[in-house]
């Protein structure tokens, strides 16, 4: 699980539709994820910083917002009842943008929400999005995964610490972090990218040792 569905998920809503998905009706793969629970009417905020570069409506997505985060990634959510922020206008991590609906081509009240890099379509629901994206200010810890397959083993700390997570081959904004926890990858970029940080390596053999010494070291009484 990613950032985007730990920040719906929080708020009540949960992942009814997934990327990629083709059915019968529809003329390409799912470009998104869909988000259902809240009502009609109900608040939808911002899961990025980033500025609207568009607010509108067509058939098919309804009311809808595209946002550019701070590092030029785009968000796309649609089929909304009202739109709450205008072109041009900053929005922060958990701004209102929207009230819950179902307009344009929808079957009941949802968030159809796409991520894009450079134009090209990919999965909210793994995607990992650079920690000025998400960040609500000063960075305490970082959390530094290898790849990908990492994310499993990193989840229990992101959730516990409400930390950005990196992945090798952008750290240029790990500098920022006070504390920096490696859950997979090699530990010599790390300190090449954040010198001034306090280092701890919880990478183990595998996934299964990471979880393991994890779980060790940030049990809930830490």
């Amino acid at each position: 699980m990613s950032y985007i569905l730990d920040f719906y998920e929080e708020l009540g809503w949960k992942m009814t539709d997934w990327f990629g998905h083709h059915q019968a009706w529809r003329k390409f793969p799912h470009r998104g994820i869909d988000l259902g629970g809240p009502a009609v009417g109900e608040p939808v905020y911002s899961a990025v910083n980033g500025t609207v570069v568009y607010a509108g409506k067509n058939s098919s997505y309804g009311n809808w917002l595209k946002i550019k985060t701070i590092s030029g990634v785009e968000i796309r959510t649609a089929h909304h009842n009202t739109l709450k922020v205008k072109k041009g206008q900053k929005v922060k991590v958990k701004d209102l943008i929207a009230l819950n609906g179902s307009t344009g081509d929808s079957t009941g009240p949802h968030i159809h929400l796409e991520v894009l890099v450079n134009g090209k379509l990919k999965d909210p629901a793994t995607f990992i999005f650079p920690p000025e994206d998400i960040g609500g200010g000063s960075m305490k810890y970082g959390i530094v995964i290898g790849t990908i397959n990492d994310y499993p083993a990193a989840e229990l700390l992101v959730k516990k610490l409400k930390a950005p997570i990196f992945i090798h081959g952008a750290l240029k904004e790990l500098h920022k972090c006070k504390h920096v926890i490696i859950c997979g990858g090699p530990e010599e970029p790390v300190r090449e990218a954040a010198p001034d940080a306090v280092i701890e390596n919880l990478s183990g053999a595998n996934r299964y040792d990471t979880c393991a010494l994890i779980a060790a070291r940030w049990k809930d009484d830490k």
